[in-house]
Formats: C-alpha cells, structure tokens, sequence
C-alpha cells in the first residue's frame, strides 16, 4: 500500500512538472536548463510578454544591477532585444513594457 501511495505521487509530480515545461517552446526551456549549472549565471526569473503578436522571454538574472545585461528572446530563442544597466539603452528596448512591469508575465522560477 505504502509503495502504491508513493508511486501514486511520484507520477502526480512527474505528471505536472511535464505540463509545465510544455508551455515553454523547446529551445527556451533548453535555455533555462543550460543557465540552472552555471555558478556565474544566477536565473532569478524568466518572463514572457506580447511584441507585435510575437512572444518574447526576457531572462531575468540580476545583471543590470551590475551593469551587466539582461537578453531577451523570440519563441526560436534569437536575442531580440536587451536590458541593461548603466549603459546606452538599444532603440529596441522602447518596444517592450517597463523593466519589471506587471505587464511581464512570470514563466519559471526557481
């Protein structure tokens, strides 16, 4: 009973965890995988938004608090835009919501 219990809620996660990764296309799910090892990479958040009827990830790691970058991507992972912080913003940048607007929707969290 004890063993049909656990394995009841091994695939129950199992189940989930897999419709969750679904929602992501394959090469941004890949993206957040191959960040997750990286001790010098520290993924706080991945967040998806609508540009001209096309669904970008912005990859929220922290980085323009240092002066670094934060990359945003299309549904076929090419960097379309980024933030950053103390540097010269790209024009692209004009075209998304505010960094940290509510109008980003959060996709993954660790």
């Amino acid at each position: 009973m004890k063993t049909s219990i656990l394995t009841l809620i091994f695939l129950s996660l199992m189940l989930a965890c897999s419709k969750d990764s679904n929602e992501l296309p394959e090469c941004i799910q890949a993206k957040i995988d191959a960040t997750l090892p990286l001790s010098s990479v520290q993924l706080l958040a991945v967040y998806k938004t609508k540009i001209d009827g096309d669904t970008h990830y912005w990859f929220n790691t922290g980085a323009t608090a240092l002066d670094g970058a934060e990359y945003i991507y299309d549904e076929n992972c090419n960097e379309v835009c980024n933030y950053c912080g103390f540097c010269q913003q790209k024009e692209c940048i004009k075209s998304y919501p505010d960094y940290g607007s509510d109008e980003w929707e959060v996709v993954w969290k660790p």
